[in-house]
């Protein structure tokens, strides 16, 4: 665990999360998490471990909670589908990823990736619906769970790209239409 980031993430975020689950506990900021080793991880503890001062420590919400569902797993996952990085984002300030599957593209901040220590990493798909996260595996384990971006602000940042190109409003029509229809390519480029 790279503490340091993790740290900062959640203290952005205002909290720290520590998820409970049945091959090991996960700490997070509710939108990306992390597997915990070579410590078992408790609420009252969690000042200590990020050296947080007693004023930080009140100012963040700090929960343990139960996994819900099987997500939560360092394993493969049955359901696991590849994503392929398509592209980078930008948006206020921030950068995020673009990665696509046969399900559609999702993005997720490039700043949650901080934490983990692998250069080359593999993104899966993981869940089902509404409920899909972006599983990062740098080894034979999962190194990450994030939770990628709302629909809105996918929109968002598609539209600051198109900007940032030069895109007319018609253009930008056409170019979501064409989006639809599937006649973009996992390159961004428009088929012949």
């Amino acid at each position: 665990m790279n503490l340091s980031a993790i740290k900062r993430l959640c203290l952005d975020n205002g909290e720290f999360t520590i998820i409970n689950a049945p091959d090991g506990q996960w700490i997070g900021n509710g939108r990306c998490f992390y597997p915990v080793d070579g410590v078992e991880l408790h609420e009252d503890g969690v000042p200590a471990l990020f050296d947080l001062t007693p004023k930080k420590a009140d100012e963040c919400n700090i929960l343990e909670r139960p996994a819900i569902d099987r997500r939560f797993s360092i394993m493969p996952q049955d359901d696991d589908t590849p994503m392929t990085p398509v592209g980078m984002g930008y948006l206020r300030g921030a950068l995020y990823i673009a990665l696509k599957d046969e399900r559609g593209m999702m993005y997720i901040p490039k700043a949650a990736m901080k934490p983990v220590k692998w250069d080359k990493v593999n993104y899966f798909s993981r869940g089902r619906g509404g409920l899909r996260t972006v599983a990062v595996f740098g080894d034979l384990f999962c190194s990450a769970l994030i939770c990628p971006v709302t629909e809105k602000t996918a929109e968002q940042i598609r539209e600051e790209a198109r900007a940032v190109l030069g895109m007319s409003m018609e253009d930008t029509i056409r170019w979501k239409a064409m989006e639809e229809d599937g006649e973009v390519g996992d390159d961004g480029a428009a088929d012949d």
